[in-house]
């Protein structure tokens, strides 16, 4: 699996729950998501600066999608 992606974050798209929410790595029981859209919109209900953003990632099936490519 890679580790960062250069594909939007609408590519991410299941049908079934598949993606969770890593923090440093670890997953977090914030529930499963359908589409990386989702999971990114629960992240930042959470985080109220760019420096607690920067501890989570979006993992997929397909990769593991960093802060850095999901902050815009």
């Amino acid at each position: 699996m890679q580790t960062e992606t250069i594909k939007p974050l609408s590519w991410y798209n299941y049908e079934t729950p598949k993606i969770h929410i890593l923090w440093y790595g670890n997953v977090q029981p914030m529930g499963r998501y359908k589409t990386a859209e989702e999971a990114k919109k629960a992240i930042y209900g959470i985080c109220q600066t760019e420096e607690q953003l920067k501890k989570y990632s979006i993992y997929t099936p397909d990769a593991v999608i960093n802060y850095e490519n999901f902050k815009n």
